[in-house]
């Protein structure tokens, strides 16, 4: 398992509406859910929030759009910020938008590769426990 804590910028919506606020990201990558980055953010103070995105997503968010729905993820230049990454994350009555420096995302995500490379996530999937576990909730 790999986590790593990023500080991230909640991005005010409009944007011209006041300053943007740190919040604590911990991204977490485990090879038993080999597709799956859970992350996990912190205000320091109360709010705390779980979304679980793919790593995929991640990965090609860094260098171009992607996503739809609920998530998007965006690389942008900034000029005296430099390249950073800017999570859209929708729910039901609102969105909200965090930036994080993209060399920092990409290094988590680079972590994740060593331990298991695109495209080989299926031989870490136990189906035969994932099987029995949607039967035992048929009981």
């Amino acid at each position: 398992m790999i986590a790593r804590k990023l500080i991230m910028e909640l991005l005010p919506e409009p944007r011209d509406a006041g300053d943007s606020v740190l919040v604590h990201g911990t991204f977490v990558y485990d090879s038993r859910c080999p597709y799956e980055v859970t992350v996990v953010i912190f205000d320091g103070i109360a709010l705390r929030r779980t979304w679980v995105l793919s790593r995929d997503l991640l990965l090609d968010g860094l260098r171009q759009p992607v996503g739809g729905g609920d998530v998007l993820v965006l690389p942008v230049r900034h000029e005296h910020r430099g390249d950073r990454v800017e999570l859209v994350l929708r729910y039901p009555g609102g969105a909200s938008v965090l930036s994080l420096v993209a060399d920092s995302l990409g290094d988590f995500l680079t972590e994740t590769i060593e331990v298991v490379e695109p495209g080989k996530e299926s031989g870490y999937l136990n189906i035969d426990a994932g099987l029995a576990d949607l039967l035992s909730l048929e009981e």
